[in-house]
């Protein structure tokens, strides 16, 4: 529905708005801005020809990683602080999440083959004999994917700018997902007050696991309450979207992709216990998620909730 240059501005500001809720700044913000935005515009623009999407997805998140970093270092020139923002590239790579496949299906794992790849590829020289030599910052650009400096802000203010930003962000993974823009902008708003309901329980010391379950519950609890409303008249017709297309791209925000990325980063560094404590400590968050909206469904739909 949306030509190139508009799902790139899309990707851009939706994975600028998840490095926030992530805990960057500014400058992982503006950095995260222009590499999902050219990483995704490439993507549109190579799909158009028909290319293998193993192959696309490798090249635009090298793109998009490559990106990322040169603003940063650009930035640098001007004010070094920026230099020291390595971990907005994870950010930059976000738009390759594939939310509908996650949330419904677990088909994800072919999507992480080229993140990973290059994870690898940054992490690795080899010697003239052969041999790998594992170095402990990417060699070509210095990666590592360390969290995000605390920001240090108002919690009303913060809590402001985190429903802010999901609503950006889940607009803008609603866009990349096909949507029109009423739908966009409904889920938007659930994805808003969810995603900012998780982030102040985890600042509470709840569980990730347990928050993640509380926002997607609510997410698809609001999504049955907006339908109900279009079934009782309260709301117009038109705006009676299927459940599923208004769920997932709220909830796709709280992917773990900080967690993700990690994983494959120390797998790629042959790392496996750090890799194994990541994987889990994502595939629990992921788990969550399908859960926290399959008990939305039993509590607000008879059908689910009884077996007949």
């Amino acid at each position: 529905m949306y030509k190139p240059w508009f799902s790139g501005l899309a990707s851009a500001l939706a994975c600028a708005a998840f490095v926030f809720l992530l805990g960057g700044g500014p400058y992982d913000m503006i950095g995260a801005f222009v590499g999902a935005g050219l990483g995704q515009w490439m993507r549109r623009r190579l799909f158009a020809h028909h290319l293998n999407q193993f192959f696309v997805t490798f090249v635009c998140v090298a793109a998009a990683a490559l990106a990322c970093t040169g603003t940063l270092r650009l930035i640098g020139i001007f004010d070094p602080v920026a230099l020291s923002h390595d971990t907005a590239y994870i950010g930059a790579m976000l738009f390759v999440i594939p939310g509908f496949p996650l949330i419904t299906g677990g088909s994800i794992w072919p999507r992480l083959t080229s993140p990973l790849a290059f994870s690898a590829w940054l992490r690795a020289v080899h010697h003239p004999d052969g041999h790998a030599r594992r170095l402990g910052r990417g060699v070509m650009v210095h990666l590592h994917p360390e969290g995000f400096e605390p920001l240090g802000l108002n919690p009303w203010v913060n809590g402001l700018l985190r429903f802010v930003a999901a609503f950006v962000g889940v607009w803008g993974f609603s866009v990349l997902f096909n949507s029109p823009q009423r739908m966009c902008l409904t889920a938007a708003l659930i994805g808003a007050i969810t995603d900012t309901l998780r982030l102040e329980l985890q600042d509470f010391s709840v569980a990730p696991e347990m928050a993640t379950f509380i926002g997607a519950f609510l997410a698809g609890v609001l999504a049955s309450a907006w339908r109900s409303s279009v079934r009782r008249g309260w709301l117009p017709p038109h705006l009676g979207y299927p459940r599923i297309c208004l769920t997932v791209p709220s909830i796709v925000i709280m992917v773990p992709g900080l967690y993700m990325y990690r994983a494959m980063w120390y797998l790629g560094s042959f790392d496996t216990v750090n890799a194994l404590d990541w994987a889990f400590r994502a595939f629990m968050v992921i788990v969550c998620l399908p859960i926290g909206l399959a008990m939305a469904r039993v509590a607000t739909d008879k059908s689910w909730r009884y077996d007949i």
